[in-house]
């Protein structure tokens, strides 16, 4: 062979450590992808990072026909079946959340019964006025959408609910992870829906947990934008694939 050339079985040759690092590079994605959409449910991301890496992978494998087995070959192996598995998990959970979800939303959790919804204006709100509030149809969160409690009532009467995966931009979610978990800043409460009640609220964190967020919990929930809001848990859908919410939102917002 010309000294000028590569030993195409040379593992330390420029050809093979390019292949190397691309290797490399799918099987980190691989696994980005798969801790993104078991974390958040990112199925674009995950979907995306799946089908690059079969397509990588098995392009780097078809140069590597016919030549011994090297531990690249089987690196490369693997890169592709992760990225088979994260393409399947992700297609599959992107359909289920894109199943229609009116039965479970009607018809909710059976072992959780709805409650009636929030009473009508408190005389403890005479300080501050109810910006917007669910008086006949709840907001619905389904698992990984978040809601904007700021919203204007007519300008986003759906409350500008959106898949928040890949955006910390919202002031409650209902979390894919953690087995359905509300992310907001919230303080549980006792009583009736009142500025006064969620105005000496204590005790706020930033999650509630799924065992605790049923139906009947009631928390007051501080804004993006300090307003404060009353929050009561009417339902839970089966699974906790959905969770319907009585919301009151004050005026004008609070000192921080």
């Amino acid at each position: 062979m010309p000294p000028d050339q590569d030993d195409p079985s040379d593992e330390s040759g420029p050809g093979a450590k390019a292949k190397q690092t691309l290797t490399g590079i799918g099987l980190f994605a691989d696994i980005a992808g798969i801790v993104a959409l078991v974390a958040s449910g990112a199925v674009n991301f995950a979907l995306t990072v799946g089908i690059l890496t079969i397509v990588g992978s098995a392009l780097l494998l078809a140069g590597e026909w016919g030549k011994p087995l090297k531990s690249r070959t089987l690196a490369m192996v693997l890169s592709l079946a992760l990225g088979i598995v994260l393409t399947g998990a992700a297609a599959v959970y992107g359909l289920s959340q894109s199943a229609p979800q009116t039965t479970d939303t009607a018809q909710g959790d059976r072992s959780a019964p709805s409650v009636e919804p929030l009473p009508g204006e408190s005389t403890a709100d005479t300080a501050y006025e109810r910006r917007r509030t669910t008086p006949d149809s709840p907001l619905v969160l389904s698992r990984g959408y978040s809601a904007d409690l700021d919203a204007d009532a007519v300008r986003s009467p759906d409350w500008k609910v959106k898949y928040s995966a890949s955006d910390s931009s919202y002031d409650i979610l209902l979390t894919w992870a953690l087995g359905g978990a509300l992310s907001a800043e919230a303080a549980p409460v006792e009583g009736e829906p009142s500025f006064e009640v969620c105005r000496s609220a204590t005790g706020y964190s930033s999650s509630i947990r799924p065992d605790v967020a049923i139906a009947g919990f009631k928390a007051c929930v501080r804004t993006s934008e300090d307003r404060l809001a009353y929050v009561l848990v009417r339902n839970v859908a089966e699974n906790r694939r959905s969770i319907s919410l009585d919301v009151v939102v004050w005026d004008p917002p609070v000192a921080s």
